[in-house]
């Protein structure tokens, strides 16, 4: 369940950038 959500923050974060 923390390795899904981290993964996706991670996506996140490089999407904005």
């Amino acid at each position: 369940m923390s390795a899904i959500p981290k993964r996706r923050q991670d996506v996140r974060s490089g999407d904005r950038s």
